[in-house]
Formats: C-alpha cells, structure tokens, sequence
C-alpha cells in the first residue's frame, strides 16, 4: 500500500467511527433520557392548579424537549404530568409516537383556559394528529382518565405555581 491509501483509511475509519458514535448516541439518549419525571434530567417542575386537584408537571420548553414529549417513558405516575410551554400561539398536532401508555391532553390558550381536550389517546392511534382547529399556548399531558377523574371541561382554567 502506498502512503496515501494509508491515509485515506485511516481518514475512512475515524470518519466512520464517529458516524457510528453519532448514531449510537442519537438512538441510546432519548431511551436514557425519559427514565424519570418530575425534577431529573433538567426539567423544571410546576404546579398545575385546576379547582379541585393539582398536577406536578415537568416543563417542556424548549423544542428538543418538546419534540421528545413523554416518548419512551414507562409510566407517568398519579398526580404528575408534562406542561408544554410554546412561547407563543402555535397550531400543530400532537401524537402518540413511541409512547408507552394512554394519556390525557389538554390545551390551553394565552390565559390559562380550557380550549380543547382529548382523553384517553393510545400508543395504538399512532400517526393521528390530536389538536384544536384554533392556535393554543400551552399543553398538558397526565395520565388516562384523569379530565373524567376531577371534572376538567372546555372553559375551565388553571393558576401555574
């Protein structure tokens, strides 16, 4: 072998190693990521207040954080949940993607009211979308039954502590 296909190997197989690096490390961390709630892996936790219970939820708010939901997790325990703050009015879709387990989502607007629910969305109706037709602010995801469990309606609102 001469000298420079020496080199072009040896460039060919750091370059290789670092893709692969790369992907172990895009695959593995959103698994090692999402195996606590409320206060590991950097999330800030408030206090959702309806009128009759409160929820201790994880903030999402930034887009990776966002983007990764509750993907991946293996439950979320009674009484805690996932608050996503946009920032601003947005309109998208929410789904199911590499959930583990049935939730309730509820949508709010710029001042904390009640403008959309969808109760009991499964892993299984993963590609549907979820949403209101009009923009909203902030989300919230808690587990399976809980908008049934404390009476949540369309027009209620919450106090964030």
């Amino acid at each position: 072998m001469t000298h420079s296909h020496i080199k072009f190997y040896s460039i060919f197989a750091v370059v290789t190693i670092v893709i692969f690096g790369l992907v172990a490390f895009f695959f593995f961390v959103p698994h090692a990521a999402t195996q606590n709630i409320s206060g590991k892996n950097n999330y800030k936790i408030i206090s959702v207040n309806f009128r009759n219970t409160v929820v201790r939820a994880d903030v999402s708010d930034t887009e990776a954080k966002q983007t990764l939901g509750l993907s991946y997790r293996k439950d979320l325990p009674e009484g805690s949940g996932m608050w996503f703050d946009f920032l601003k009015d947005v309109n998208w879709g929410f789904w199911m993607k590499d959930m583990n387990f049935s939730i309730d989502m509820i949508w709010f607007d710029k001042d904390f009211s009640v403008i959309y629910i969808k109760e009991n969305a499964t892993p299984e109706s993963y590609p549907a979308f979820f949403g209101p037709e009009k923009p909203y602010r902030y989300v919230l995801e808690v587990p399976s039954g809980f908008v049934k469990r404390y009476s949540v309606f369309v027009g209620d609102s919450v106090i964030l502590k």
